[in-house]
């Protein structure tokens, strides 16, 4: 019985590490994605980067 609790409480505890560092994951992913957009917002707003440059990185991008 009593290794039923604790193999329960193992399992449980296994459970919510995953659970955390997929949170965790999730969070820095977004925290990453949010930061390149800034800086793309950036550099187009101080004319370093236009809108044709990335069009045209995007085509050459689809035709390799």
């Amino acid at each position: 019985m009593a290794e039923h609790f604790i193999d329960t409480i193992k399992e449980k505890g296994h459970n919510l590490v995953a659970k955390i560092q997929d949170n965790l994951s999730t969070v820095s992913d977004t925290t990453g994605t949010l930061a390149k957009q800034k800086l793309l917002q950036t550099l187009i707003s101080s004319g370093v980067v236009q809108s044709e440059h990335i069009r045209h990185a995007l085509q050459i991008g689809t035709n390799n």
